[in-house]
């Protein structure tokens, strides 16, 4: 019998035996195909990168996770310094930005513009939020597409009458931010302007304010919110828009050898949802123009399409006054340049006006491509094949005018048999023809060549808008021709936008729904100013005016005692009202400082603390008090004490709002009621003031300062209470070391 191995398994199935050698084996086998399953599961692809990042930019971003970014100190609200705090929207875009890559950005707040572009350079720092794409920089720094789309602004002196426009600046002193893109367009293409150079956006306009320079040219919010927030009262600023300065688009800047941090902010920037950018928005009040709290809402795609446009090339109509025309400077005026003006506001991009020398040329280049939009037309078939139309946003009727001694026109049926006129390629004309065919029109060049032939003889009526006709009546000087009647027929004017631009007239849409349906009817009524006849025959007018005239010269000798009579009893009266109201004055005034007593400021804050309860709005209070004031008296006497007094009341009466009250709450203490305004708003009222008290120049005393406590009345608030915080925060102002502003969450 053969022999048996030592070890052996047999087989059920077969009843064949196996070596448990060969068993070992399997099972060594199964055991590390086993142990290696979880080594190839590790090895599978992991899940899509949401951002979409490549391995590269994956790879740089975890090698280099800190970035240093400057930020400008005073770029507001885009971008700006409050106690050594980074804040504005663009910072808080990038925030956002740095959590979605996993990074972290430190703020370097110490550099001025011009040092920054230097650190970027030398690449000391590695960002710069808010700056605009030049060749220049792109020497050193390569960029993201724009986070901001503003558009420049001229600071100037609302009391200087002299022309605003930069050719006019010829031999005058223009201020510029030291390092701006501004100030090489200007030395450029405006070399005969005096550049003078500011490291900042305050310097310049407190310059400005002084009379030092005649302007400050920067980015048009940024000077509007200066202006408004350190209270320049007599400085304004509008928007600039020529053929050097256009929207301007700024993105982020970085330091040209990091090409992996650029496309990996690009990326993150592209994948922001719109809802978060509005929020953004709401917060630092981007983009609302004034038009109300959330502002204009575009999507991306719509801002986008804005930026890449540039401009918008406007035609109009240039004799069509008070509708729209240009000036004797051949720029755009009347009703359509205001409204296009909020629409600006709104939507944030440049708009120029094309020199066309007539309406149907405006047309054409609508058709050629030449202009972007029409801003006041309306929709008729023959237009529809170039045109495309935002809803309308001014109803207005069509009427005709006649020579005098025509009847009155009660209805359309009276111009049959009678020629008409009306401007060649006007809608008036077309929908004129569509609604009366049995009505001879015959086509004119102009309005004026119309009222020319009315009042020859040559035509029966001009056909046309009130308001225009009424213009062209007046500018013509015809005493007998006038406006006799109204059709059964309105015009429907929005805008008109090239057919091949539905996404502008879509956003040009929304603008006007933003705007709403009543913002056209008040630009109207304040253009319009036309004598309107009604039906009633001048005969009629004059008879009634002569038995007037009779009846009164009855009375008028009668009358003549009775007026002297009036007269002293009016004098005596005015006499007694003017004593009353001294005596008024003086129950509420302090007698030194000319600025109302506590009894006036208490019963001031009661009027306001109810009105706050009643409507929900802000109230804030501002108490200062005069710092180490008792050394003063000491030493110079009380006379050299009501001098501070005096000049300390001056700043607060200078710098304070219409709308606020100032008045001296109890020796060195003062006290401003804001009605209207935040806590926030009223704290950089108060840092305003604080500057300009401790740079009052009352030699031979020392520089004097103050130190202010700013509260807001709350819901359930008593009266008192507000005093007590604004109290205690102004008891903290002192304990910090004076000469500052502390509020009442500080």
């Amino acid at each position: 019998m053969a022999a048996t191995p030592l070890f052996c398994i047999e087989s059920t199935a077969s009843r064949r035996r196996l070596p448990l050698f060969w068993w070992g084996l399997l099972l060594v086998g199964l055991l590390v195909r086993l142990l290696s399953l979880p080594a190839v599961a590790h090895a599978q692809p992991s899940s899509p990168d949401p951002l979409g990042l490549t391995a590269a930019e994956r790879g740089f971003l975890q090698q280099n996770r800190l970035f240093e970014v400057h930020v400008e100190p005073d770029y507001m609200p885009f971008a700006y310094v409050e106690n050594g705090q980074a804040k504005g929207f663009v910072v808080d875009l990038a925030d956002l930005l740095a959590e979605r890559l996993g990074i972290r950005f430190v703020y370097r707040t110490d550099h001025t513009w011009d040092q920054a572009l230097e650190a970027l350079r030398h690449r000391r720092i590695d960002l710069v939020l808010a700056m605009v794409d030049t060749p220049e920089r792109r020497d050193y720094a390569r960029f993201t597409t724009a986070v901001l789309n503003t558009y420049v602004g001229l600071a100037t002196r609302r009391d200087d009458r002299r022309p605003k426009q930069l050719e006019d600046f010829a031999g005058r002193r223009l201020a510029v931010v030291a390092g701006y893109w501004h100030e090489a367009v200007l030395r450029t293409h405006y070399p005969r302007i005096e550049l003078v150079r500011y490291p900042d956006h305050l310097r310049g306009l407190e310059a400005l304010a002084a009379g030092t320079v005649d302007g400050l040219l920067s980015t048009d919010p940024v000077l509007t919110f200066h202006i408004r927030r350190h209270y320049l009262l007599n400085l304004e600023s509008r928007p600039l828009v020529g053929d050097w300065f256009k929207t301007t688009r700024e993105g982020i800047g970085v330091r040209r050898d990091y090409p992996l941090l650029v496309s990996a902010l690009q990326k993150a920037l592209d994948r922001i949802d719109e809802t978060e950018l509005n929020a953004l928005r709401r917060r630092w009040l981007i983009d609302n123009g004034g038009a109300n709290e959330g502002g204009l809402q575009l999507t991306l795609a719509q801002r986008r399409y804005l930026e890449e446009l540039g401009e918008i090339r406007v035609a109009i109509a240039p004799d069509w006054m008070p509708l729209e025309g240009r000036d004797a400077r051949g720029q755009h005026t009347g009703f359509s340049a205001d409204y296009l003006a909020l629409l600006q506001q709104l939507l944030q991009v440049p708009l120029r006006l094309l020199d066309t020398p007539s309406w149907a040329d405006s047309v054409q280049a609508l058709r050629d491509g030449r202009a972007d939009l029409l801003p006041l037309a309306a929709d008729t078939p023959s237009r529809r094949d170039a045109l495309i139309f935002t809803r309308p946003y001014l109803d207005l009727p069509v009427v005709v005018a006649t020579r005098d001694d025509a009847l009155f026109i009660e209805n359309a049926h009276q111009l049959v048999g009678r020629r008409l006129g009306a401007v060649r390629g006007y809608a008036v004309t077309e929908l004129f023809r569509q609604r009366y065919p049995a009505i001879e029109l015959v086509e004119l060049a102009s309005l004026a060549e119309g009222i020319d032939k009315v009042h020859r003889g040559e035509l029966f009526g001009l056909v046309d808008t009130v308001a225009a006709l009424g213009q062209a009546i007046a500018r013509q000087g015809y005493k007998d021709v006038r406006i006799s009647g109204q059709l059964d027929l309105q015009l429907h004017l929005g805008i008109g936008v090239r057919k091949d631009a539905p996404a502008l007239r879509d956003i040009l849409d929304r603008a006007v729904a933003e705007l709403g349906p009543r913002e056209g009817p008040r630009l109207y009524n304040k253009w319009v100013a036309v004598s309107y006849r009604s039906g009633v025959r001048p005969v009629v007018v004059l008879c009634t005016a002569l038995v007037g005239v009779l009846v009164t010269g009855v009375f008028v000798y009668r009358n003549r005692r009775l007026r002297q009579l009036n007269l002293q009893l009016v004098q005596a009266h005015l006499l007694l009202e003017e004593k009353s109201r001294e005596l008024e004055r003086l129950s509420v005034t302090d007698r030194l400082t000319g600025l109302y007593n506590r009894l006036k400021i208490e019963e001031t804050f009661d009027y306001e603390w109810r009105r706050e309860k009643r409507y929900q709005q802000p109230l804030s209070l501002i108490l200062l008090d005069l710092d180490h004031f008792k050394r003063v008296n000491d030493t110079y006497g009380h006379q050299q004490g009501d001098r501070v007094l005096c000049a300390v009341a001056a700043v607060l009466r200078g710098r304070a709002r219409e709308s606020d009250l100032v008045g001296r709450w109890g020796g060195e203490e003062y006290m401003i009621i804001c009605p209207g305004t935040s806590l926030d708003e009223a704290r950089f009222l108060a840092l305003s003031l604080c500057r300009a008290i401790a740079g009052l120049d009352l030699a031979p005393l020392p520089p004097q300062t103050a130190s202010f406590g700013v509260a807001t009345v709350h819901p359930g608030d008593e009266q008192g209470e507000v005093f007590r915080r604004a109290d205690r925060a102004l008891y903290r102002a002192k304990e910090h070391g004076r000469n500052c502003v502390v509020a009442e969450y500080e």
